[in-house]
Parts: structure tokens; sequence; C-alpha cells
């Protein structure tokens, strides 16, 4: 199996995780508002918020290491890639030792960038490695992934990017919701190119 059919299927696995735990999420916090209707404002609340971040980070972190390795790999040849990626986590990892919400935000800055870099590319026709031949396919994977990292910058340091959290948000659904019109309702119906 090529490394884009392994991040593809690692990619479901955690948006299925994801959906899991936000399922539970919402379920435990509907269990609770009914037994107690001030549940926001006590220490319940606060155990369970802590919980639910102690769920959802490990995911969260799968999720953006499948980023830095998904979005390079459209334009570093693979046998650069892991040298590449292992630089970066590296730098990562020692800010993360002093500060863990900084290393996410450079990740998460570094991976805006290139996804920028590779939505111009994609857009000017180059070549770049996707599942798909599909022009519109590489466009709105490349829209998609470029959303889901400007959410996840939003929330990882809401104040580094100028344009406000809502307009963020706003902006990063107009552009997966155009990326995901790309690649299910545009001709040339070949392999999706998420991943």
């Amino acid at each position: 199996m090529n490394l884009d059919k392994k991040l593809t299927i690692a990619t479901v696995i955690v948006f299925f995780a994801i959906g899991a735990i936000s399922l539970y999420g919402i379920y435990d916090y509907s269990k609770n508002i009914d037994k107690n209707k001030d549940f926001v404002h006590s220490g319940e609340y606060y155990a369970y918020t802590q919980t639910m971040d102690f769920l959802a980070f490990p995911v969260a972190l799968t999720l953006l290491l499948l980023l830095s390795l998904c979005i390079p790999k459209r334009v570093i040849p693979e046998k650069y890639l892991i040298s590449f990626i292992s630089i970066i986590l590296g730098l990562a990892l020692l800010l993360f030792l002093k500060d863990i919400k900084l290393s996410l935000g450079i990740i998460l800055v570094l991976t805006l960038l290139l996804q920028i870099i590779v939505l111009l590319l994609t857009l000017t026709g180059r070549k770049l490695r996707f599942l798909s031949y599909s022009y519109y396919k590489k466009v709105g994977s490349s829209l998609i992934h470029l959303g889901i990292v400007a959410i996840a910058l939003s929330i990882v340091q809401p104040t580094w990017l100028y344009f406000g959290n809502i307009n963020v948000y706003w902006f990063s659904t107009a552009i997966i919701s155009l990326g995901m019109l790309l690649i299910f309702y545009f001709p040339e119906k070949r392999r999706v190119a998420i991943g």
C-alpha cells in the first residue's frame, strides 16, 4: 500500500474518532444538564471539560501530524519527506517542552503557508502528487486542507489570525464546501483526492 492510501485511511480513522468523541461529549453534556440545570457553573463541568480535552487532545494531535505529512507530500519528493517532517516535528518538540500552544501554532502556521503554496501551484496547473488526475479534484482537495488548517490554527492560536475567529470559521466553511463540491460534483470523477 502506498503512502497516499495509508494517509487517507489514517485520516478517515481519525475523523471517525473525532466524530465518536463529539457524539459522546454531546451525550454526556445532555445527560449532565438534565440532572443539573446549573451544570455549566458547577465543578462537574470543569471535570467534564477536562475529560473531553483528555479524549480529544491525542486525536487532534494525530490529525495535525497527518496534515503535516499530507500537505508537504504534494511538493516534496517522498525520499525527502520523512527528513523534512522529522526536522519540523523536532523543532516543534523542542518548543513543545516549553509551550504546547506555541508549538502547535508554529506547526499550523508552517502547514498553512505550505498549503497556500500547494493551492497556488495547483491552480496554475503544476504537476503535484495527488490521488486524482482531475484538476477539479486537486483544487478541491487543496481547498479542503486549507480550510481545515485555518480552523485548527484559529482554535489553537486565536489571536494569530487577525481576521477574527468567526470570519475564519465562515471563510473556512466556504472553502471546505467549495472543495467538497469540486471533488464530488465536477467532471472527471476518478479517485477521490482527500488525504
